[in-house]
């Protein structure tokens, strides 16, 4: 979830070669995630039908994810090393991050701010901007998360759909 809201920062435009910025910092990551794992929050307390239908749909298991992040604190700065914690949300970050910087996807500058690097741009323009799939992962992450509907909800007039 952190890395698909990383792409969606960078490629947020109908333009499909080219990235809308040129870095993010890992405290904005932090924030969006955050937020959209809210809105995640507040649509399973009052539709979760519709949100395990949605998780379904998009494979991602939303409710286990905002669980896991809300277990989270933001940051912790007793810490000297946040590559070396576990038990915050920064240090997350830089764990995903650390490993996606092995595989030469992404560089991440003195725990700060992440960069996407050639290999991961060519493997966006591959597959994430196959249209379908960019319009469910950008409806995802849309701001607010719109959690359609599950069909045979009972419309306005008290008759099933």
């Amino acid at each position: 979830f952190s890395i698909l809201c990383l792409l969606a920062k960078f490629y947020n435009s109908d333009d499909q070669s080219l990235t809308s910025r040129q870095f993010v910092p890992l405290e904005e990551l932090e924030q969006t995630v955050t937020a959209h794992v809210k809105e995640v929050v507040e649509a399973q307390e009052q539709r979760p039908d519709d949100v395990k239908a949605f998780s379904g749909e998009s494979y991602l298991n939303l409710p286990a994810v905002a669980s896991a992040w809300q277990d989270l604190p933001a940051f912790d700065d007793t810490k000297k090393s946040l590559r070396r914690a576990r038990n915050n949300r920064i240090s997350f970050l830089l764990h995903v991050f650390g490993f996606l910087e092995q595989e030469g996807l992404v560089q991440v500058l003195e725990d700060r701010e992440v960069r996407l690097l050639p290999k991961i741009e060519h493997l966006i323009i591959k597959y994430y901007f196959h249209s379908e799939r960019k319009d469910k992962l950008l409806t995802l992450l849309a701001d607010p998360i719109i959690i359609p509907e599950a069909s045979g909800v009972a419309s306005t007039d008290g008759e099933e759909d």
